[in-house]
């Protein structure tokens, strides 16, 4: 959902989450989630530090932030 246009108002405050049945049920329905999003920001680490360790010059979009941060 997206909350941060104006034609949203309020209701994002009608989200409801659920809580979960248990911990350990929790950890397993999200594992593929997790794993998507840690492998995107690890994907991001190397292609940062391998466009920032070369001898070429980028547009800026290419990295939002230094390669030494990322490692």
């Amino acid at each position: 959902m997206q909350t941060n246009r104006e034609d949203v108002g309020a209701r994002y405050k009608e989200v409801r989450i659920p809580k979960p049945i248990l911990p350990a049920w929790a950890e397993e329905v999200s594992k593929a989630f997790r794993e998507y999003f840690v492998g995107l920001a690890e994907a991001k680490k190397q292609f940062v530090h391998a466009t920032s360790s070369d001898d070429y010059e980028y547009i800026a979009s290419v990295s939002a932030f230094d390669s030494e941060e990322t490692l």
